[in-house]
């Protein structure tokens, strides 16, 4: 389940890039409220804990369990 948060904030954390937001202050405030060093360690293999995952969810307008779901379909946004 940890290896499905991490690809899919991943590939949160990329289309972000992709709009132009390069800081990973900035990247950490807009996806979870948290700092760019824990973003950053999260994507290093951190636990993401339940209450930051439903937190991302929440905050990219996904639903509840989307971060845990297969990550086969994410590219299907």
């Amino acid at each position: 389940m940890l290896s499905r948060r991490r690809a899919r904030l991943r590939y949160l954390v990329l289309q972000c890039q992709r709009d132009g937001i390069e800081s990973w202050e900035t990247l950490g405030a807009i996806l979870a409220g948290i700092s760019g060093t824990q973003l950053k360690a999260f994507l290093r293999g951190a636990p993401i804990d339940d209450g930051v995952a439903r937190e991302i969810e929440w905050t990219t307008n996904r639903p509840s369990g989307w971060l845990d779901a297969p990550t086969d379909d994410v590219l299907d946004d």
